[in-house]
């Protein structure tokens, strides 16, 4: 079969959405188009650049979870590693461990936790890539210890979600809380949610049963 005359949009539609799905990345752990800027303000006007956006971000457990990767697409006809650094940089924006450009022929992964790319036909399974991170940051000990994890807590949703930086704040105080610090600052600007990742943070905890008390003080209502 020839995929000369595949545009992207076939491609993501015939190929990749299949891929993923056939390794267990179910709609339910999958954003597309995912907004990571909507574009840097150029005048008083409020006109914007274009907005930055990632084809494919993928969540653990579920889209409720932790930003896992990012995939960038190419057409069926492009090489996939024209996409790699787009992938890279959108991963490392979004702090993803993972990274991957695709033509829906050919997956290239780049793996943050050990600076190595390497390619495949198929995607890795959701687990899999879970336990990958898990094991290359040097929690799968502590979690084995614990027989508890935080990070696969879903976050409390109500009426908004996280933003990617208060993912990104989130899950790395939980790293650093399972690997035993035992204090940890965040440092966030005005208006950046400091309260609303400090709260994801105790439930998470609390949830998994890790701490069985906490204490939350706040100056604004919940």
């Amino acid at each position: 079969m020839t995929y000369a005359n595949y545009s992207e949009a076939d491609t993501r539609a015939k190929l990749i959405d299949p891929k993923l799905h056939d390794a267990g990345w179910n709609e339910n752990r999958i954003k597309r188009e995912y907004v990571i800027s909507l574009g840097r303000i150029l005048n008083n006007d409020g006109s914007r650049t274009s907005p930055k956006r990632a084809d494919y971000v993928l969540f653990y457990p579920d889209i409720q979870g932790h930003i896992i990767a990012v995939v960038e697409a190419k057409k069926a006809s492009e090489d996939p590693y024209k996409g790699l650094e787009q992938a890279k940089r959108y991963a490392k924006t979004l702090d993803a461990p993972f990274a991957y450009s695709t033509n829906g022929l050919k997956i290239v992964e780049y793996d943050f936790l050990t600076k190595q790319s390497n390619e495949f036909s198929e995607f890795p399974e959701p687990e899999n890539l879970w336990e990958r991170y898990v094991k290359r940051r040097g929690l799968d000990e502590a979690i084995k210890r614990s027989e508890k994890n935080p990070l696969e807590v879903p976050y409390y949703i109500r009426d908004k979600k996280p933003r990617y930086y208060q993912d990104v704040a989130v899950r790395r105080a939980l790293e650093e809380i399972l690997l035993g610090r035992k204090r940890l600052l965040l440092t966030m600007a005005t208006g950046s949610g400091k309260t609303y990742v400090a709260f994801q943070i105790a439930w998470k905890l609390r949830k998994s049963n890790f701490l069985k008390k906490i204490l939350y003080p706040s100056s604004h209502h919940l």
